[in-house]
C-alpha cells in the first residue's frame, strides 16, 4: 500500500473522481459477450469464516462472499456524518447491504443481517482492502503505556480473533454454534454475539421510542 497524506474523507472523493473520468473515457470497439451473472458472481471474493473474529459462532463450511464497492456505494458512504453514531452504523449497513452476501454449506444464500455484529468492522476493513487495492494507509495515534506515542495501521489483520474463555469453554454447544446454559428453574438459554439483523432492530427501535 502507499501512503499517502490525506484523510479518507479526501482520499474517498479522490477516488470517485478517478473513476467517473474512466468512465466517461470512449469504449473499445470490440467487447467481450460474458452473461451477467457470471460478471455478478466474479465481483465477489470468498472468505472462509474461519478467518472471521467471530467464525465459532457460524455454522461449519460458512463462506462470506465480499466484493469491491462500486462508485456510487462509496459516494453515499463518504456522506456520513461522523458526529452522528447512528449515521456511521447506517451507512456501514448500506455499505454491507451492496457488498456482502452469506453462502452456508448447504447452498443456501445469506445476506449481510446473517453477520455477527462484532464482524462488521472486519468486514468494512476487507471492503476497503478489495476497492482500494492502491489506497492509503489507515493509522490511529495512540499513546502507549511507557508515555511515548505511537502510530497502529488500522487494517484486518489487527483484529483479534475471539477465544474463549476456560471457564466457558463447557457451556459451549458446538451443534448450535452458541453456549447453552440451564438454570436451576431447568430453563435453557442458548446465548451467542448477536446478529447485525437482531442489532439493527433494537437500534431502529430505540430510536423511534
Amino acid at each position: 500500500m502507499q501512503n499517502i497524506e490525506m484523510n479518507e474523507e479526501e482520499y474517498l472523493k479522490q477516488h470517485i473522481a478517478q473513476a467517473e473520468t474512466k468512465k466517461n473515457k470512449p469504449e473499445p470497439k470490440v467487447k467481450l459477450e460474458v452473461e451477467a451473472t457470471n460478471v455478478d458472481s466474479l465481483k465477489y471474493f470468498s472468505f472462509d469464516v474461519k478467518e472471521f473474529p467471530c467464525s465459532i459462532f457460524y455454522p461449519a463450511g460458512t463462506t462470506i462472499q465480499i466484493r469491491p464497492a462500486e462508485v456510487r456505494e462509496i459516494q453515499a458512504y463518504s456522506m456520513v456524518d461522523d458526529t452522528n453514531y447512528y449515521d456511521i452504523v447506517e451507512k456501514m449497513n448500506e455499505m454491507l447491504a451492496a457488498c456482502v452476501r452469506i453462502k452456508y454449506a448447504d447452498g443456501r444464500i445469506g445476506s449481510y443481517l446473517e453477520l455477527k455484529d462484532p464482524d462488521r468492522f472486519w468486514t468494512i476493513f476487507t471492503i476497503r482492502e478489495l476497492t482500494f487495492q492502491q489506497g492509503s494507509n489507515l493509522v490511529s495515534n495512540v499513546t502507549c503505556t511507557c508515555g511515548q506515542e505511537v502510530a497502529i495501521e488500522l487494517k484486518r489483520q489487527s483484529f483479534v480473533k475471539y477465544e474463549i474463555n476456560e471457564k466457558l469453554k463447557k457451556y459451549f454447544n458446538p451443534a448450535i454454534n452458541s453456549f447453552t446454559f440451564e438454570t436451576v428453574g431447568d430453563t435453557i438459554y442458548h446465548l451467542s454475539p448477536p446478529s447485525i439483523g437482531l442489532q439493527k432492530a433494537f437500534t431502529e427501535y430505540i430510536v423511534k421510542e
